[in-house]
């Protein structure tokens, strides 16, 4: 069951992201984008909440479904601007980061340790990124600053950010009120 939940989600993820950047390509303004994305998250959510056992919530939950889904909000803002600047060949390897920041910042702030398999991903992701490089222009150009002086990356760079920040509140909020309740108030939020 597991394995079809992860399949869903990178599935579903993808798509909205080609939808997102059709809509860029359409003209619709960032901010439409990621309304539209979350009322249908909305939508599908609503009626979850009649399974969530409200009782077993406490105010430490709400501080951190609130914070969680303001930072994840902003960080969607700033994935849409990123899709209607950059190509989907950049954009979908530079998800990868956000496994990078998350560890760092789980790391700094909860005190968790990866494991030697969690260490060795972040590895291959650091040295897959090199093939992102664009081609250099001149034998003196770097190509790392080049692919960062494209706005595109820039603004996904900022909503990776975002969206790893807002995972240490999402996880509290998971710790204090339950899987159910996290995702159901995070997506209503």
């Amino acid at each position: 069951m597991e394995l079809l939940i992860v399949l869903g989600r990178i599935f579903s993820s993808a798509a909205a992201n080609v939808f997102q950047k059709q809509f860029t390509h359409k003209g619709l303004h960032s901010l439409f984008i990621v309304m539209l994305s979350y009322l249908v998250l909305a939508c599908i959510s609503l009626p979850l909440i009649l399974l969530v056992e409200h009782s077993a919530i406490d105010h430490r939950f709400w501080i951190n479904i609130l914070l969680a889904a303001l930072l994840d909000m902003a960080g969607t803002l700033f994935l849409v601007l990123s899709l209607s600047k950059t190509d989907l060949s950049v954009f979908g390897p530079l998800n990868a980061y956000k496994v990078v920041f998350s560890m760092i910042l789980a790391l700094i702030f909860l005190g968790e340790v990866p494991s030697m398999q969690g260490l060795s991903g972040v590895i291959i992701i650091l040295l897959g990124s090199f093939l992102l490089f664009p081609p250099a222009t001149t034998p003196s150009a770097n190509r790392l600053s080049q692919l960062f002086m494209q706005r595109g990356v820039q603004y996904r760079f900022l909503s990776i950010l975002l969206f790893s920040i807002g995972t240490l509140p999402l996880k509290n909020a998971v710790l204090s009120g339950g899987a159910l309740a996290t995702t159901v108030y995070w997506c209503l939020f």
